[in-house]
C-alpha cells in the first residue's frame, strides 16, 4: 500500500463532521473531504486524527478564513484601483474630446476652459462643455 500524507485540514462544517485537505500518495496530490468517523471505520479519518487534533484543525480553519478574507480584501481593493483608474481614463477622454470641438477649441471664456480642465467627473465636464458650447454658438447666432 501506498504512503498517504495528510496537509492542511481545515472543518467543511460547524459540526465539524468533515475536513477539507489535501491527500498526497506516491500517485499525486489531492484535495479531498474526509468524513469524522469511529477509529477503525474510515482508514483517511484515521490518518487525519493520527496527526491533528480537533484544536489544531480548529486553528488551520480559522487561518484559512482569515486568508481567505484578506484575498477578498485584497481583490476588492485592486478592483477599486482598477474602476478609479478606469473613471480617470474616461474624464480624461471626455475633457480631450471636449476641447477638440471648434467652438470649445476657439472659446476666449478662460474662466469657463479652466473649469472644463478642473472638472471631477465626466457629468460637470459634459455640463460645462455644454455651457461653453452654448455660449459660443449663441456669440456666432448674434453675429
Amino acid at each position: 500500500m501506498d504512503e498517504r500524507k495528510i496537509e492542511n485540514p481545515t472543518w467543511v462544517d460547524d459540526e465539524k463532521s468533515q475536513v477539507l485537505c489535501n491527500l498526497i500518495t506516491d500517485k499525486g496530490r489531492y484535495t479531498c473531504v474526509i468524513t469524522k468517523s469511529e477509529p477503525g471505520q474510515n482508514p483517511d479519518w484515521d490518518l487525519v486524527a493520527s496527526k491533528y487534533t480537533e484544536e489544531h484543525i480548529d486553528e488551520n480553519t480559522k487561518k484559512h478564513f482569515h486568508a481567505v478574507e484578506r484575498n477578498k480584501l485584497q481583490k476588492f481593493e485592486e478592483y477599486k484601483l482598477n474602476v478609479d483608474k478606469h473613471m480617470k481614463e474616461r474624464l480624461f477622454n471626455v475633457k480631450a474630446e471636449a476641447f477638440e470641438i471648434d467652438l470649445i477649441k476657439n472659446s476666449t471664456n478662460r474662466e469657463l476652459k479652466n473649469k472644463l480642465r478642473r472638472s471631477k467627473n465626466i457629468l460637470e465636464a459634459q455640463i460645462v462643455a455644454t455651457l461653453l458650447y452654448q455660449e459660443e454658438f449663441n456669440k456666432l447666432k448674434a453675429s
